[in-house]
């Protein structure tokens, strides 16, 4: 009988690559850190991330993205 290996577990953050100049959405930034969107509103209020207004919705720029992730 063969012994399988274990399978290996993959995120989708490891896959992704954030651009510096590229735009997200909230939701799209929510996927990206694995949180909430509770969550993600409290680091816009506090400025942990800073984002734009357009219209009603945010936009965050992929380098505020990755200088919140090296914070």
């Amino acid at each position: 009988m063969a012994v399988r290996a274990p399978r290996r577990a993959t995120s989708r953050t490891n896959e992704l690559e954030i651009l510096p100049n590229a735009v997200y959405t909230l939701a799209e930034v929510c996927e990206i850190l694995q949180i909430s969107d509770a969550t993600m509103r409290r680091w816009l209020k506090t400025g942990k991330i800073r984002a734009a207004r357009v219209g009603r919705a945010y936009r965050v720029l992929g380098n505020q993205l990755l200088q919140a992730l090296s914070a």
